[in-house]
């Protein structure tokens, strides 16, 4: 307030509401208060991140299990299957292009056929990659459009992601190069800079042969965790140093265990005993020196061996103790389930998958975490789906309509969707109780359960018209008819399907 024409400002107040993260104190020191551009920390880090998750998937237990995971959830034994839904122009099913449409994928998708060096199918490719963005954080493949490759003039070639130069920055006509990709204005890819490998006694590429790869020609799998972010990192990143460390622990924990079982001893001076003059033993070998001073052990001196009802003569002057170490640690198995219960969150997988441990699991806690889990596996699916496959499917069709594998230009050879791979839940019985009930009131489908389970509706519908024209013939050599053989088969599959506990 005003006074004698002075203006009393308010006496300022210590600051109390404020971010504890934000607080800089002893307790902080250790971390950081600078932010900079993501891509300046994969220049420095991504070289030695690659190389020692690559180490990690090539001896750790828990990485390779988790690299497994991806594969297996990610893609799964089918991986995503082209599922055409072409429709007349009155909206109806156009079951001959849909049949068409995914009969040639298909055949474009065999071994030796969609990837160039011949060791992958489609569904081959689609594995090596969930593995490859486990590891190495992203993917690289290189697009062939060619009318001799094969009937479709088009395939794939699978690209180290070591061989994109990380190290080239600058400008090249006019355009942004970072971490070795050629970037317009609005940061969209335009070339990417490989470096060729250096022939098999070289351990390296090439760096002085760098090319320009236009980036139609390349396919760039990876999943940006953050803003402006240009290059992949590998998955394993988060746990990589908690995995590394649960590695060593585990193998020194092996170690002395197997050291506790074969019970070592070490051979201790008795107090004020003289030496004796040097001495040999029954070899010839030296055991003590004239001033009483042990040989080495390369001549003999503790080079015996131990085995069961033996017994050891101690040299003169010494007394044999035995070493007792207590492994295995009775205290490791807790241990382990703290650290892998920690890498399992930064992963995004459960911890009894990861450690391979179902103790303690009841179904209630079961349905719960699994359902977490295949909500992330899910979440990262739909990413794929977009990143890859369907990236593959809009190029092949292009080379398949111009090379006249498929006819005209309709636009229903787009109208298509990717089945991906599905999971049964912990109690198949329960569910399929629960499907028929919503089945009965309408609040389900059976395109919907079917597509739960990675079944496509068309595909089922055909197997079981299949099925029942195969029984029908198989009826009428018997001379039966078909209404005749439904209800015996009514009655075996009741007969073999497992009883239900009524207390479940």
């Amino acid at each position: 307030m005003a006074k004698n024409n002075v203006i009393q400002l308010p006496v300022p107040q210590p600051e109390k509401r404020q971010w504890q993260a934000a607080k800089v104190s002893t307790l902080h020191s250790d971390w950081v208060t600078y932010s900079r551009p993501i891509d300046n920390d994969i220049r420095q880090a991504l070289p030695i991140l690659r190389a020692r998750t690559r180490e990690l998937v090539q001896n750790s237990d828990h990485a390779k299990g988790f690299v497994r995971m991806v594969r297996n959830n990610l893609v799964g034994p089918q991986g995503f299957k082209l599922q055409a839904r072409c429709v007349t122009p009155r909206g109806k099913p156009d079951l001959k292009s849909r049949t068409l449409l995914e009969s040639e994928f298909n055949a474009w998708g065999r071994r030796g056929v969609c990837e160039v060096s011949g060791k992958f199918s489609f569904r081959t490719l689609q594995r090596h990659i969930a593995d490859t963005l486990a590891t190495d954080g992203e993917a690289f493949l290189r697009v062939i459009k060619d009318s001799g490759i094969n009937a479709w003039g088009y395939a794939l070639q699978i690209i180290d992601p070591e061989s994109i130069d990380l190290n080239y920055n600058g400008e090249h006509q006019g355009n942004d190069v970072r971490l070795g990709v050629e970037m317009d204005g609005f940061r969209r890819p335009v070339a990417y800079w490989m470096r060729p490998e250096g022939g098999a006694n070289n351990s390296s590429y090439r760096v002085g042969d760098r090319f320009r790869v236009p980036a139609a020609e390349i396919i760039h799998v990876y999943l940006p965790e953050f803003c402006w972010q240009t290059r992949g990192v590998p998955w394993l990143a988060v746990a990589a140093s908690r995995v590394h460390m649960i590695q060593g622990t585990e193998d020194a924990e092996v170690t002395a265990a197997r050291a506790s079982a074969c019970k070592v001893g070490v051979y201790e001076a008795l107090p004020d005993m003289a030496p004796p003059p040097a001495t040999t033993d029954a070899a010839g070998n030296q055991l003590v020196d004239a001033a009483g001073n042990p040989i080495s052990s390369d001549q003999g001196m503790f080079s015996q061996d131990m085995a069961p009802g033996t017994y050891e003569v101690v040299p003169y002057g010494y007394h044999l103790k035995l070493l007792d170490p207590q492994h295995p640690n009775s205290a490791m198995p807790d241990f382990l389930k703290w650290a892998l219960r920690s890498i399992g969150t930064g992963l995004g997988v459960s911890y009894n998958a990861l450690g391979n441990d179902a103790e303690g699991v009841n179904y209630t806690s079961l349905r719960y975490f699994l359902g977490l889990e295949r909500d992330n596996w899910m979440e990262l699916q739909d990413w794929f789906e977009s990143d890859f496959p369907e990236i593959v499917r809009g190029q092949w069709l292009q080379s398949a309509l111009a090379i006249g594998r498929l006819p005209g230009e309709n636009p229903k050879w787009d109208q298509v969707y990717w089945q991906a791979r599905r999971w049964e839940g912990p109690d198949p019985a329960k569910q399929a109780q629960a499907d028929e009930l919503e089945l009965k009131i309408g609040s389900t489908t059976l395109n919907a359960i079917l597509s739960r389970k990675g079944l496509d509706f068309d595909d089922h519908i055909a197997e079981r018209i299949n099925e029942l024209a195969s029984i029908k013939t198989a009826a009428e050599a018997a001379g039966l008819t078909l209404m005749e053989v439904l209800p015996y088969l009514e009655k075996a599959t009741t007969a073999a399907a497992p009883a239900q506990d009524p207390n479940a």
